[in-house]
């Protein structure tokens, strides 16, 4: 817990429920009494008008940030994703809601499977029908999250492949801040990847340059490798996918459910995951900058 002490509790799902929405929302109904407003900025400032009770809203697509989401309207605008002041009204039916059948697969040959190179990644796949293979087959499953995988196939195969893309879970119970340790550094002999980071804090450029590290490395490995590079001070909670960035060279995030914290950007945008979970390539740019 924020104080620091450690308590325990159930974990079955009828007690707990995601504060936010995070599915495919197209159209939501305010159920505020006193409405909500819509803003121009993610980080939901700049407002630009009040909306209230009742009304629908039209949403273009679900929107990370930090430890909450937001939704994005069709009109540009953002809005709060929490259930307690929106009920969505249309979900985009998704593949992933097809209950499927079992399969029957007769096979004959060789099958050659080469899994996904994106770290990470989850590729879930639900086959409706009978299969039947005669020759030989190479399947070169999808190297991204969400992608449709490739068959390649000599003789007769019918198939049916439903891949849905994973949606981020948002973390929900973190560990206390830890120090820099041991960041991903490339080894002679390992692949490496450039990228460029910069952070920004009260308009200002605390720190920006470019940083290499080995191929694979997500977006906090890069940014461990810089803060040691730069004699930088960061603590963070949480690893991997549920990596949070509590604090760089003082500047720190505030108390849960405040909107004070690090924001981070890759290439200009948001990605839908963690620091910690979110894979670089070759050339990205990072950008961490601090809200207060």
């Amino acid at each position: 817990m924020n104080s620091g002490k450690t308590g325990y509790t159930l974990s079955g799902s009828k007690y707990f429920a995601h504060a936010y929405y995070s599915a495919k929302v197209t159209r939501i109904k305010v159920i505020n009494p006193k409405g909500i407003n819509e803003y121009g900025k993610v980080n939901l400032t700049s407002k630009k008008r009040h909306v209230k009770k009742n009304a629908s809203l039209s949403v273009r697509k679900v929107v990370n940030y930090g430890l909450s989401n937001r939704m994005q309207l069709t009109n540009g605008r953002y809005i709060t994703a929490n259930k307690k002041f929106i009920l969505a009204t249309k979900i985009k039916k998704s593949s992933q809601n097809t209950r499927p059948s079992t399969p029957t697969a007769t096979t004959t040959g060789t099958s050659t499977s080469t899994p996904p190179t994106n770290s990470g990644s989850t590729a879930t796949t639900a086959t409706t029908g009978t299969t039947t293979t005669t020759g030989t087959s190479t399947s070169t499953p999808p190297t991204n999250s969400g992608s449709t995988a490739t068959t390649a196939t000599t003789g007769t195969t019918t198939t049916t492949n439903n891949s849905p893309s994973a949606t981020p879970t948002l973390p929900v119970a973190l560990t206390n801040p830890v120090a820099l340790t041991n960041p991903v550094t490339p080894s002679n002999d390992a692949k490496t990847i450039t990228t460029t980071i910069s952070i920004h804090a009260d308009g200002a450029i605390i720190a920006s340059g470019n940083i290499k590290v080995s191929s694979g490395a997500s977006a906090f490995d890069a940014l461990q490798a810089f803060a040691q590079q730069q004699g930088l001070a960061l603590t963070y909670k949480g690893s991997g996918a549920t990596t949070y960035v509590t604090g760089i060279n003082g500047y720190n995030a505030g108390p849960a459910g405040t909107m004070t914290g690090w924001l981070y950007s890759v290439n200009g945008t948001l990605p839908g995951s963690s620091m910690g979970a979110y894979t670089l390539k070759d050339g990205d740019s990072i950008s961490m900058t601090y809200i207060k």
